[in-house]
């Protein structure tokens, strides 16, 4: 993400002026650095697409420096939940489970779906390549969030369940191999009749164009913990 976020973001009215990555990985015409204490350059911003061990400290570094930050990182708990809300009193932040604009409008739909459809059954099922460690991934969890209710059970996976599907039950499956950007799908699943509502990701790029995209917005914004719905 880094090389794809670096690669466009001069298309966007950025200039990159410095990486972090433990490994140190050179991507482009700016210098890398192991951690953020080695780094000086004086910036405007900052977007995070990451490991959720490094959140601490890249949330620390945005708050010290007064920078507007962009989180991509998924695979978060509840700590880290709470870093950012309270990072967020200092430097206005825009995170997002995923930045791609088509899974920003497949979560509105599977919105409007579950409303129209309250007596069918949901059941989310996500692809990604071999090497993604969080499952479910973090747009699976957007996808349930955004079809939950109070009542709402997630299942994740069925292979240790020897009964039949209970009411309020949404069933989250993960699928892992090859290189794949991303897929997901929601299925709605009534009597005689389903609907399927499917999102595929063909290019990493995508979600750096919507990383870049808020970032655009995020810069006049006050303090504050935003996300894509709130992006103009």
């Amino acid at each position: 993400m880094g090389k794809e976020i670096s690669a466009l973001c001069r298309q966007y009215g950025f200039l990159p002026i410095a990486g972090i990555d433990v490994n140190k990985e050179e991507q482009g015409d700016f210098p890398h650095y192991s951690s953020y204490a080695l780094c000086h350059e004086k910036a405007d911003l900052l977007i995070d697409f990451s490991h959720a061990a490094h959140l601490p400290q890249t949330l620390r570094y945005a708050a010290d420096h007064h920078l507007p930050l962009v989180i991509g990182t998924t695979g978060l708990e509840r700590a880290h939940e709470h870093m950012i809300d309270e990072a967020a009193q200092h430097i206005p932040l825009l995170q997002s489970a995923n930045f791609s604009l088509g899974v920003h409008a497949l979560k509105k739909l599977c919105q409007a779906a579950a409303a129209l459809l309250p007596d069918f059954d949901i059941e989310i099922i996500e692809r990604h390549h071999a090497q993604k460690a969080d499952a479910p991934g973090g747009t699976a969890m957007l996808l349930y969030h955004a079809v939950a209710t109070p009542q709402t059970q997630p299942v994740y996976g069925r292979h240790a369940a020897l009964q039949k599907r209970q009411a309020h039950e949404i069933g989250l499956h993960a699928l892992r191999g090859g290189t794949l950007c991303g897929s997901h799908e929601a299925g709605f699943y009534g009597h005689g009749e389903h609907l399927l509502l499917t999102h595929v990701a063909e290019s990493r790029s995508i979600f750096a164009r919507g990383a870049l995209h808020g970032a655009r917005w995020l810069l006049s914004q006050k303090p504050g913990r935003y996300t894509l719905d709130d992006v103009k």
